[in-house]
């Protein structure tokens, strides 16, 4: 080991230990920064990452969108639009009266009773109990009118009422035992009770049939 004079001593005296400036090299022991090396230990932005944890929208369900309100101009449906196969009922017809009756002969005078019986289209019966051209006083519905004059009343008036409209039956004393109506084109009658028959013919009157319109 080297010699060192000792400052005060008289004589170089032996030092022992490490060389002036070993020992450890400067720096040594643990490197700068070293232990866990910059940045290590959690990388940036690691241990959850970024939206991780509860997929975005979890935890509370979504809400419901709120019903599409109809466009300007437009109603929502109705109960029975929205019905599938719905179809509207047909609606009731009109049964003629006696004075609507007489007020159409005037101005069709090729329906008078003599006219249409001589030209075929109505039977004997025809307007039986007519008198002078005027209906008897009751009942208030017209009775002893042929279909095909029947037919002719009602040619402005949405034509004669289907054999399947309302009313499908009535009281006895609230219209005609039977009323004229068409079935397909065809001549047709309906009775009081529901009863119905297209064993017609066109030229037939009695007095105790009436008519009804679409209309």
């Amino acid at each position: 080991s080297p010699e060192r004079l000792v400052p005060g001593s008289g004589s170089p005296r032996r030092v022992e230990g490490a060389p002036s400036g070993e020992g450890a090299p400067s720096g040594e022991g643990a490197p700068s920064g070293e232990g866990a090396p910059p940045g290590e230990g959690a990388p940036p932005g690691e241990g959850a990452p970024p939206g991780e944890g509860a997929p975005p929208g979890e935890g509370a369900p979504p809400r419901e969108a709120p019903p599409r309100e109809a466009p300007p101009g437009e109603s929502a449906p109705s109960a029975s639009e929205a019905g599938e196969g719905s179809l509207p009922s047909p609606r009731p017809g009109r049964l003629v009266s006696a004075l609507s009756f007489a007020s159409w002969l005037q101005r069709h005078p090729e329906w008078a009773p003599a006219e249409a019986i001589a030209a075929g289209k109505a039977d004997a019966l025809y307007l039986r109990d007519w008198v002078e051209g005027r209906p008897p006083e009751e009942p208030a519905w017209v009775l002893g009118v042929s279909w095909s004059a029947a037919e002719a009343y009602c040619a402005g008036r949405g034509g004669l009422a289907l054999l399947s409209s309302p009313p499908a039956s009535w009281p006895e004393d609230a219209g005609p035992i039977h009323e004229w109506r068409i079935d397909g084109g065809r001549p047709a009658w309906r009775r009081y009770d529901g009863a119905t028959s297209t064993a017609v013919r066109p030229s037939q009157a009695n007095g105790f049939t009436g008519l009804r319109c679409a209309r």
